[in-house]
């Protein structure tokens, strides 16, 4: 008798050696800054595109349109370059340093924003 072929393709479910997981699609965090809390949700633009960005939203955490921090709606959404993102340690410190310059005046790149606070970046 001849074995029968598996119907499988051949993929274990474990990680190969030397393999990383794949990044997450997107993620979801609290922020609080000021003694004001919110939700951030951040997805991440995984193309290998020049132009890719990853997209912040920062929202309240209360049911329903209540004010946040940030705006006056409870919601903003805000376009980081993805090496921005990576320049600021990751997208929870991107957002809490943009936060920061929010309040400070106005949207600022977070690399002068870490600067202003006393946190230098790794890759400026």
């Amino acid at each position: 008798m001849r074995a029968a072929k598996s119907q499988c393709s051949g993929r274990s479910p474990r990680l190969k050696a030397g393999r990383l997981p794949k990044p997450k699609r997107s993620i979801t965090f609290r922020l609080t800054v000021e003694a004001q809390e919110m939700i951030v949700s951040y997805k991440p633009d995984l193309s290998k595109s020049e132009y890719a960005s990853g997209r912040f939203e920062f929202r309240s955490p209360r049911k329903g349109k209540h004010r946040i921090l940030i705006s006056e709606t409870g919601y903003l959404c805000h376009f980081a370059p993805m090496d921005d993102v990576k320049a600021a340690s990751g997208p929870r410190n991107y957002a809490r340093l943009l936060v920061l310059g929010i309040l400070d005046g106005g949207p600022k790149n977070p690399a002068h924003i870490a600067r202003e606070h006393g946190q230098l970046s790794l890759f400026a």
